[in-house]
């Protein structure tokens, strides 16, 4: 048996051989000077001192494998794999005598799930050293991955027997007594691993997730303990208790833990960001700011912890006093990354979401895998409609930060907006998995259920959010919509009425009441009850318009004019109000009136943008959709990013005869951006990417604009179309059958009854 300092006998004596030839030439003088020092710095801890001297040595002989050897080591232990790598695989080539090297780059193989490389360097190492115990217990990890457990068990056996007193060698060992399905053997391993490696943490935290594993909190906190005794000066053992009182709810005794690992290490920033951290996930928010304010005044790079701290202080909208450390983060360095990222967020928050993306794809390019760059990325291109990019670039920060919530959630969202339900329940709960507080990721997971038919599942889910969080509004929302869903009209009704009362704005609420009043045939009844809500809430535009299109529906012209004038002052950006007060016009026989009105008040004021997008709508409804075309355009000329203009216009664009789909998406792409949410801008969007034969993206908006406008029949019809596309032909039915049980009588009707026929004919 060769032990690790025969394995190095070839270094030792090549480099005694170095220095008596160190006079020999001046290029083999510099070579070893250059490495010499590199040698010293290692033993100094000077680490890049010492990469410059190797990289120096190297520069006078490419093929000096000791240097190239110590370089690799370094970027081992610096984490530069990608580096390392390369170092220790010429060294590989050029010394197939240094067995260490070797077995490193075969550990990476390995690391990397690059199983045949590193069995193929195991075995060259296995047939110069037949027992190098290292080689062995790599090798007995690469039968438990090809599921060769006897194989596994002789070669972990035959390193032991190599190396008996060597910990590491019982932790594989445990591994392969759990492949055989023999706990207690793994626990006698990795308890003979601790007692050999007593002062090795990594031994005690073997054990401990082994506890764990198998539902021994009891033996768990125990071996926790000892870990505290056996490193009495290290903060890291307390936070791991800490961690374990989470997790079992503890929460008082896990701030305990936490504290006692600061007092450790009070002089440490970082350890006031754990504590921090800690609060927060608690959602003790002044705690947590306290604590991250102490991590900033203990450091003396302070724009690091300023960061974490403003980070946090936006989270919790306190936007002022984040911008104010900003300022100061970017005053000390502008190109500070952490501070370029929440500069990134504040300009998704204020709707500058262009500017958003370039600081985003620049830190991208320097960080490539930062995945809280490429969430805030996927916000930015959702907030601007591109939601493709959006999408991808959530995959992107899930694949990078896979713990992060947050970028679960988005997925889930992406993936509901597919009509992808089981995906998006399955991101949405492992988002809860990750933050048990997720709202965003509950209320996603449950609509998810409804969307796929579990009503009574959603339910569940709503209910048990309920209790966590008795008096919030939306989950009780959603609880009513899961109990329509079962049929339980009067429960949904009662829900939602006391929604209302308990906040009198809360428009989704009013919106399915109203929806109920008029299926069920009770338009006075829908009528009376928006009335009520408008006189509650005189300035709010939505209820203004939603009372106008009742009145509307019910025939009532004259009553609907002066709250749908009231919706349009309060909210000349909204597109509905205008076609919708056209339409009343058209039915009152005084369309040319109004135009005539239009044209009086825009040559009173030439730049009165709504004037111009007022009278379009009144041309379309006469039919002259080229006088309509003109007045959106010169609404545009005066106010490039009029979302109602920008939107109406790419309508008309795209239902030309030859129409310019590039035009009309980019305007409709103007009118996402400023209206993100609007459902009625989802569907123009949609029916472009539908008409560019863009069948995903259409769904998306089809899917986002049927969220809101459910009993809009023609929304129902156009993600029925998108389904259909993407053959979904179930789903496109089922949107048929409720766009026509809606409304009887809409502008696609006739298409929409020989869609379905068509589909029920050749039903699979």
């Amino acid at each position: 048996m060769k032990n690790r300092a025969m394995q190095r006998l070839p270094f030792f004596l090549g480099l005694c051989c170095l220095l008596l030839l160190a006079g020999c030439s001046s290029p083999e003088k510099k070579k070893v000077e250059s490495f010499s020092k590199g040698m010293a710095y290692v033993e100094e801890g000077e680490t890049r001192a010492a990469i410059l001297e190797f990289k120096n040595a190297i520069k006078v002989d490419p093929k000096f494998a000791d240097a190239r050897y110590q370089l690799g080591l370094i970027y081992l232990k610096t984490g530069e794999l990608k580096e390392a790598f390369g170092e220790l695989q010429r060294v590989a080539s050029l010394d197939p005598k240094n067995l260490d090297a070797q077995l490193k780059l075969a550990e990476m193989y390995f690391l990397g799930k690059k199983i045949d490389d590193s069995r193929d360097l195991v075995e060259k190492i296995l047939g110069q050293d037949a027992e190098n115990a290292d080689a062995l217990s790599l090798l007995a990890n690469l039968e438990l991955v090809e599921g060769k457990k006897a194989k596994a068990e002789e070669a972990i056996g035959r390193a032991i027997a190599a190396r008996p007193d060597n910990f590491r060698y019982y932790l594989t060992k445990a591994k392969v007594e759990m492949a055989k399905e023999q706990p207690q053997g793994a626990e006698k391993a990795l308890k003979k691993a601790v007692a050999l490696g007593d002062k090795e943490m990594t031994a005690h935290e073997a054990l401990i997730s082994f506890y764990m594993g198998q539902g021994m909190a009891a033996d768990a906190e125990e071996q926790l303990r000892k870990m505290i005794a056996a490193f009495p000066d290290s903060p890291k053992p307390h936070l791991e208790l800490a961690s374990f009182y989470m997790r079992q709810g503890r929460n008082e005794e896990a701030e305990k833990s936490v504290l006692a690992g600061v007092a450790l290490d009070a002089g440490n920033p970082s350890m006031y960001v754990v504590l921090g951290n800690f609060y927060r996930q608690q959602n003790l928010t002044d705690k947590a700011i306290a604590a991250y304010r102490q991590a900033v005044d203990k450091s003396e790079k302070k724009a690091d912890y300023k960061a974490v701290l403003a980070g946090y202080l936006f989270e919790q909208q306190k936007f002022e006093e984040a911008h104010r450390l900003l300022d100061e983060i970017l005053k000390e360095n502008d190109k500070h990354p952490q501070g370029n990222l929440l500069r990134a967020k504040f300009l998704i928050k204020d709707n500058k979401n262009i500017e958003a993306l370039n600081i985003l794809d620049a830190l991208l390019k320097e960080q490539p895998k930062w995945g809280e760059a490429s969430y805030q990325k996927a916000l930015a291109h959702l907030n601007l409609g591109e939601t493709e990019l959006s999408y991808k670039a959530t995959e992107e920060a899930v694949k990078d930060s896979p713990a992060s919530s947050d970028a679960h959630t988005l997925l889930a969202h992406h993936l509901f907006l597919k009509r992808d339900f089981e995906g998006a329940k399955k991101e949405a709960i492992l988002a809860l998995r990750l933050r048990g507080n997720n709202f965003r990721a509950a209320v996603i997971a449950g609509k998810a259920m409804l969307g796929s038919g579990e009503a009574k599942k959603a339910l569940e889910l709503f209910e048990q959010m309920e209790k966590a969080v008795p008096d919030n509004i939306e989950i009780r929302h959603y609880k009513a919509l899961a109990l329509l869903a079962l049929g339980k009209k009067e429960e949904a009704i009662a829900i939602l009425t006391d929604i209302l009362t308990r906040k009198a704005d809360f428009v989704p609420a009013l919106a399915v009441l109203t929806a109920v009043d008029v299926q069920d045939g009770n338009v006075a009844e829908a009528i009376s009850r928006v009335r009520k809500q408008t006189e509650l809430m005189p300035k709010n535009a939505i209820y203004l318009q939603m009372l106008g299109n009742l009145l509307v529906k019910d025939k009532q012209y004259k009553k609907a004019l002066p709250y749908l004038r009231q919706a349009e002052e309060l909210e000349p950006q909204n597109p509905k109000n205008y076609v919708i007060l056209a339409s009343i016009f058209k039915e009152l026989g005084k369309l040319d009136e109004a135009i005539s009105e239009y044209q009086g008040l825009i040559k009173e004021k030439p730049d009165f943008v709504p004037g111009y997008m007022g009278l379009g709508t009144l041309y379309e409804q006469k039919g002259k959709t080229a006088e309509a075309k003109e007045q959106y355009k010169q609404a545009l000329a005066r106010d490039g990013s009029f979302a109602p203009a920008a939107n109406n216009l790419a309508w008309l664009l795209a239902a030309e005869e030859q129409p310019d789909l590039g035009e009309a998406l980019r305007l409709a792409l103007i009118a996402k951006e400023k209206l993100p949410d609007d459902p009625n801008v989802a569907d123009t969007l949609g029916w472009i990417h539908y008409k560019r034969d863009a069948y995903d993206l259409a769904l998306t908006q089809f899917s986002q604009a049927s969220e809101e406008l459910r009993d809009n029949s023609t929304v129902r019809y156009h993600l029925a179309l998108a389904l259909n596309a993407l053959e979904k032909k179930k789903e496109a039915r089922q949107e048929l059958v409720k766009a026509l049980e809606n409304n009887k009588d809409f502008p696609e009707r006739q298409k929409a009854q020989a869609l379905l026929l068509d589909l029920q004919k050749n039903k699979g």
